[in-house]
């Protein structure tokens, strides 16, 4: 016994052409089309992650080089001329009077416009003892 599919016309979603399907489902009238709608539609998240992932290296690379000339500490207007970006870090952390912040392996406090403490921080994970209560 063999199934009996309905053929349906669809309009596909990228180029409109017209084509005979027979699933319902079924958006596009070849995988091309379906690879350029799907690229076309994911190209500005794709971009905005780009753009954040470049800032934050920009920011690692000039903290790195400060560290490299022997700079822990430095106004953040100074900082921010030099090309930092202050709203891309990795990870935040509120202690009292000033935030502690890091890009990667690369540690920093700020606090009233000054960037001091710059250190880079082992990222080594310590093995819990399991032998312990």
């Amino acid at each position: 016994m063999s199934k009996e599919y309905k053929q349906q016309k669809s309009v596909c979603l990228e180029c409109g052409d017209g084509f005979v399907s027979q699933r319902s489902t079924m958006k596009f009238c070849c995988d091309q089309c379906r690879w350029d709608y799907y690229n076309r539609k994911n190209s500005s998240a794709r971009t905005a992650r780009r753009r954040s992932i470049q800032e934050i290296e920009r920011n690692y690379t000039i903290l790195n080089s400060l560290l490299e000339d022997g700079c822990r500490e430095i106004p953040l207007m100074k900082l921010l001329g030099m090309g930092f970006s202050g709203n891309r870090v990795t990870a935040v952390a509120q202690y009292g009077d000033h935030l502690e912040l890091s890009i990667y392996d690369i540690s920093y406090k700020q606090r009233e416009g000054l960037i001091y403490d710059i250190e880079k921080v082992s990222l080594t994970l310590r093995r819990a003892n399991r032998n312990k209560p």
